[in-house]
C-alpha cells in the first residue's frame, strides 16, 4: 500500500516551487501517491499534476488574506485525504499546514518547504512580511524544514528561523527533456523567425522587479552596434505586457526595437532552450536556487547570472556571475560570452551540460526527498 503525501502550496501558477512539486509527483514511484491542495486555483501547473496522477484540490483563497483563515476547512480536507505525511511549499502553504496541523486529533508528519532566499523579504508586501514573521514563530512545529539552496538556509537561520533538522535539497532535473537538440533549434528559430547567424540572448521569467528585467533591457541596449546580429527573446508571465506593468521599461524597450522579442508564458520551456545562445538570470534579489539556470545548462546554454542565492555555486566555470543592478556589468558579460569562438562557446555548452549530470540529476532530487519522506514517516509509526 503506498504512502499518501498531502503537499500544501500557495498556488499553481508557473514557478519554481510548483515546478519541483510537479516533478516529484511525476517520478511516479510506486512506494507514494500524491494530494496537492493549492490555497488558490489550479493556474497552469494544476492540469499537469492531474495528468501526473495527483488528485489537486483549489480552495480558492482570496489573495491578500493570512492563510490561517479557513484552517478548520483544510482540517477537514487533510482528515478526508488521510495522508501519512504533510508537506508545506512556501511560506503562504507552509503557513496553512501548519495551523491545519494544529486542529488535526492525530496528525501525521508536518515538513516544509521554504524555496526562496530572506533577502527578498523586505520587498514583499505587508501580509506576505506578516506571514514570513508568523512562519518564523512556528518554524519549530514542522518536524523537518527543506530548503533549496545554501544561501536560503543560511540567511533564514540567521534571521531566526528554526535550526532543528534544515536540510537542504537542490533543484533537479530531467536530463532526457532538458538537451542540447539541434532539429528543436532549427524549428524555433524557423517558429519565431530567428537567423541562424543571430546571437541569441534568452531570458524566462515573470515581470517582477524582483527579476530585474529592466537591467537586463538596459544591459542589452548597450550591446545594440557592438553585438553584430543581438536578439533579445524573453518569455514569461506578463512579459507581452512589460512596458506597462514595469516602470522604466519603455525606454530600452524602444531602443532595442526589433532586437527585441517578448513572448507569453511558456508551458514547456524545453522547447524554447535550444534557440537561446546564451541565457541570462538578472535578478535583483530573492532566488534561492534558480530553475532556469540548470534548465539552460542542461541543454546545453552557457548562463550569465547575477551573484544571487546559489547561482554562482550551480553555475560554477561554465559560464559567468556579476553583481546585481549592474547593467554594464551584465553587458561586459554578455560581450564576452558573444566575443567567444564556436569551439569556445561549443566547449562551455558540454561543460554546463556535465555540471547538471554531476550535481543535479532528477533521479538524486527525488531520491533525497523520498529518503526524508520514507523516514519520517517510519519514525512516526514507530
Amino acid at each position: 500500500m503506498s504512502k499518501k503525501i498531502a503537499h500544501l502550496i500557495t498556488d499553481l501558477r508557473t514557478g519554481g516551487a510548483e515546478t519541483m512539486l510537479l516533478k516529484l509527483v511525476q517520478a511516479k514511484t510506486p512506494e507514494f501517491s500524491h494530494s496537492v491542495v493549492s490555497l488558490g486555483g489550479l493556474g497552469t501547473i494544476g492540469p499537469q499534476l492531474q495528468r501526473a496522477g495527483a488528485m489537486v484540490i483549489g480552495v480558492g483563497l482570496v489573495a491578500g488574506k493570512i492563510p490561517t483563515f479557513g484552517a478548520l476547512r483544510l482540517a477537514k480536507m487533510l482528515r478526508d485525504l488521510n495522508p501519512d505525511l504533510i508537506q508545506g511549499w512556501m511560506y503562504h502553504g507552509n503557513l496553512a499546514a501548519t495551523f491545519a496541523h494544529w486542529f488535526l486529533r492525530r496528525p501525521p508528519k508536518l515538513l516544509w518547504t521554504i524555496r526562496g532566499s530572506y533577502d527578498a523579504a523586505p520587498h514583499e508586501k505587508p501580509l506576505t512580511r506578516a506571514v514570513i514573521r508568523m512562519g518564523r514563530v512556528t518554524s519549530g512545529r514542522p518536524s523537518r524544514t527543506i530548503y533549496n539552496s545554501n544561501e536560503a538556509k543560511s540567511q533564514h537561520l540567521t534571521a531566526g528561523f528554526a535550526s532543528r533538522n534544515a536540510d537542504v535539497i537542490p533543484n533537479g532535473f530531467d536530463l532526457k527533456r532538458f538537451h542540447h537538440n539541434l532539429d528543436q533549434r532549427s524549428i524555433i528559430r524557423a517558429r519565431l523567425r530567428l537567423r541562424d547567424e543571430e546571437f541569441v540572448v534568452g531570458h524566462i521569467a515573470r515581470v517582477h522587479p524582483m527579476k530585474d528585467q529592466l537591467s537586463l533591457l538596459r544591459a542589452c541596449g548597450l550591446l545594440v552596434g557592438r553585438v553584430p546580429h543581438l536578439r533579445v527573446v524573453a518569455a514569461g508571465r506578463d512579459m507581452e505586457r512589460m512596458g506597462e506593468v514595469l516602470p522604466g521599461a519603455l525606454e530600452p524597450i524602444r531602443t532595442l526595437g526589433s532586437r527585441l522579442l517578448l513572448l507569453p508564458e511558456q508551458i514547456d520551456v524545453a522547447q524554447l532552450m535550444p534557440a537561446f545562445d546564451a541565457f541570462v538570470l538578472s535578478s535583483a534579489w530573492g532566488e534561492g536556487f534558480p530553475n532556469v539556470l540548470g534548465e539552460a545548462m542542461a541543454t546545453g546554454v552557457p548562463c550569465v547570472a547575477t551573484d544571487i542565492g546559489d547561482s554562482r555555486e550551480i553555475v560554477g566555470d561554465t559560464g559567468i556571475i556579476v553583481p546585481p543592478r549592474s547593467p554594464d556589468q551584465l553587458a561586459l558579460a554578455i560581450l564576452a560570452l558573444a566575443s567567444k569562438g564556436t569551439g569556445e562557446r561549443a566547449e562551455l555548452s558540454v561543460r554546463a551540460r556535465r555540471r547538471v549530470e554531476k550535481n543535479y540529476s532528477l533521479a538524486s532530487v527525488v531520491r533525497q526527498y523520498e529518503t526524508i519522506w520514507n523516514n519520517e514517516i517510519s519514525q512516526a509509526r514507530a
